[in-house]
């Protein structure tokens, strides 16, 4: 049952990682829950709502996006820390366009 999960969501990771960079060219950066949020109100993917930022978080990576954590502590009274935001990388360039575009060549 589980590699009948891995498999679906690897079929959907293109259009899951789209959803995420265009919601982050929206916002500029957002926190992994933003992201999730996001991910679990689209309805245009097509995945149950729990597939759906489960593809997202696993994509959620470097090169396609960076990451920074902010300076100040963010939390509660007794539970503060750096936070964690992510960004899209405008200079990764996927290997299948790049190899696409030297086969043109």
């Amino acid at each position: 049952m589980a590699n009948k999960k891995r498999r679906i969501g690897q079929k959907q990771t293109p259009l899951v990682r789209a959803s995420i960079i265009r919601f982050l060219n929206e916002v500029e950066f957002a926190t992994q829950e933003e992201i999730s949020l996001h991910l679990w109100e689209d309805d245009s993917l097509p995945l149950s709502r729990g597939e759906r930022v489960r593809v997202g978080l696993t994509t959620l990576r470097m090169p396609v996006f960076n990451y920074f954590f902010t300076k100040n502590s963010v939390g509660e009274k007794d539970y503060k820390r750096p936070q964690r935001l992510w960004k899209n990388n405008s200079d990764h360039v996927d290997w299948r366009d790049a190899h696409a575009q030297r086969k043109k060549d």
